[in-house]
């Protein structure tokens, strides 16, 4: 049995050109995109602890239904559509609506 740290990818023994990855070991090889695959160089994203490319990533993009930007944090779903909670305001008064 091998005191190697393991590749979190191929759990083979990594001895050189491996890298971390939110907290996971890789080969430089192994470090690609878990959903088509390609090769991982440099700029990554991640959904649910798992490694994106930026092309992938945007299939799992929500955009804010009333400024068009990026929810990245503090997302808010109603009727099936995306809002960035500042964004979430009451049409009467213009007060933030907390849920």
């Amino acid at each position: 049995m091998s005191n190697l740290p393991e590749c979190y990818s191929c759990s083979k023994a990594v001895i050189t050109g491996g890298g971390y990855a939110n907290g996971q070991l890789y080969h430089q090889d192994c470090f690609k995109c878990s959903h088509c695959h390609i090769k991982l160089e440099e700029k990554f994203f991640t959904k649910e602890k798992r490694p994106l490319c930026q092309v992938c990533f945007k299939l799992y993009e929500k955009l804010c239904e009333l400024c068009g930007k990026t929810i990245i944090t503090n997302c808010v779903e109603s009727n099936g559509k995306y809002y960035h909670s500042d964004c979430m305001k009451c049409i009467n008064c213009g007060e933030t609506l907390d849920g």
